[in-house]
């Protein structure tokens, strides 16, 4: 009778922890689901965005998410710092990733440019924004944790839902991304990139620096306005120019003809009087000298 006993409670022992053991190993998913929602610049739903998501052996695109007009999600401040989508299934989309066996997986999520909402920018803060990221973590007993990065057009950094909270990534806990709606709203004046706004301005909204009206390398010079060049001062606009000193004399004043200087040897003569030479005698003071005939073929010098 004991022998009998002993037997069947090591039968019920194997089979418990045969059950238990399945059961236990059952408990451990090898895929999680994940939520994510799109937003605009405040706490609108989207519809239309699409997401990019990698990581260890996984690369795929999600989206793009439901619906054809904005659907207001909650009444949190702007930006939004969580959305749900258990209010709205504007701008939802969910999917699976793997549960690693050990330690944690981390995966990336972002958006192209041709992957926003419609008629926005996958960014929030300006229609210059430059980027948001979200990151996941999944760990091996299917826990996720995820956190939205987002960089406005000056480069200044915000965290959704917050620099140290994490999205649960569920569908009342979703991942969020925030796209900006395009409008014609205007950050600096300049009608550029960072000019086309939905809203009122932000204080980050300038991406080139220039908010002030200052353009990049100074402010330009006065039209119409000489600056005083190196080595002397320029005329009046419209006064002739007064030519300074030559060395060595004095030029005449302009319009006045020119009154040559003493030659070495002599005093040239006045303007359109023929010219004595100096030291030379006139012809009426040479003597008479007879010149002898001289045989050539070459006419004599005059």
């Amino acid at each position: 009778m004991t022998r009998l006993f002993v037997s069947l409670s090591a039968v019920l022992l194997a089979t418990a922890a045969t059950v238990f053991g399945a059961t236990s190993a059952a408990a451990a998913p090898t895929t999680q689901t994940l939520w994510i929602q799109t937003m605009d610049s405040c706490r609108h739903a989207l519809g239309g965005a699409s997401q990019t998501v990698a990581g260890p052996g996984v690369s795929f695109v999600v989206g793009p998410g439901p619906g054809m007009r904005p659907a207001p999600v909650g009444s949190s401040p702007c930006p939004a710092p969580t959305g749900s989508c258990t209010v709205t299934t504007v701008g939802c989309v969910s999917f699976s990733l793997p549960v690693p066996t050990t330690g944690s997986a981390t995966y990336n999520i972002g958006q192209a440019a041709a992957q926003a909402a419609r008629n926005s920018v996958p960014c929030n803060g300006g229609s210059a924004c430059r980027s948001e990221t979200a990151q996941v973590v999944v760990d091996a007993t299917g826990r996720v944790q995820a956190r939205t990065t987002n960089t406005y057009p000056d480069g200044f950094t915000s965290w959704y839902p917050s620099a140290t909270g994490f999205f649960a990534a569920t569908q009342a806990d979703p991942i969020l991304f925030h796209d900006f709606v395009l409008g014609v709203g205007s950050c600096d004046g300049d009608n550029d990139a960072d000019d086309r706004l939905t809203g009122s301005p932000s204080s980050h909204c300038d991406s080139e620096g220039d908010r002030s009206g200052t353009p990049k390398g100074g402010p330009p010079a006065p039209k119409g306005k000489v600056g005083t060049a190196t080595g002397g001062t320029p005329p009046k606009a419209g006064t002739p120019h007064t030519p300074g000193t030559a060395t060595g004399g004095t030029p005449p004043t302009v319009g006045t003809s020119h009154a040559p200087g003493t030659a070495t040897g002599g005093t040239p003569p006045t303007v359109g009087t023929p010219h004595t030479p100096p030291n030379v005698p006139h012809s009426s003071h040479i003597p008479h000298v007879a010149i002898p005939r001289v045989t050539s073929t070459t006419p004599p010098l005059i």
